[in-house]
């Protein structure tokens, strides 16, 4: 006999995630983001430094991006805009951060991009840390 398995919301949730943010590479938004940062063939600039950079680089004979399109808007949110009081998913917002029209795309150069990234991880897991000590007093 074979037990039928149960998906707790947590597993169901990454699952979702992923299949949606794999999904969004193909979004027609995100190519237009793409299209409007180019500032002539093969070069693009970077949002935050504004330096023109090439958009590909050869790393051991393999071409890589030289860029990230980041999204201006965290799709996670810094405070969990994307969570109800109860902390199930809001999927609309999720979505609707996920998927944003041209202007909430910005071209980032590796470097940049890394430290918006670190900077929003930072402040997202202390906002997490302060939240958690809140409730368990």
């Amino acid at each position: 006999m074979q037990k039928n398995k149960t998906y707790k919301t947590p597993k169901r949730e990454t699952w979702v995630k992923q299949q949606l943010r794999s999904s969004s590479i193909k979004w027609p938004a995100k190519n237009e983001a793409e299209r409007r940062s180019t500032t002539q063939r093969g070069f693009f600039l970077c949002n935050l430094c504004k330096v023109e950079y090439k958009k590909y680089k050869s790393v051991k004979g393999k071409r890589e991006k030289n860029y990230n399109m980041d999204h201006i808007i965290p799709i996670m949110g810094l405070k969990q805009e994307t969570r109800f009081a109860d902390g199930s998913m809001d999927w609309n917002a999720y979505i609707e951060r996920l998927l944003p029209e041209p202007e909430g795309y910005q071209a980032l150069c590796i470097p940049c991009h890394d430290a918006k990234t670190a900077t929003e991880d930072t402040f997202r897991s202390t906002f997490k840390r302060k939240n958690k000590n809140k409730l368990k007093k």
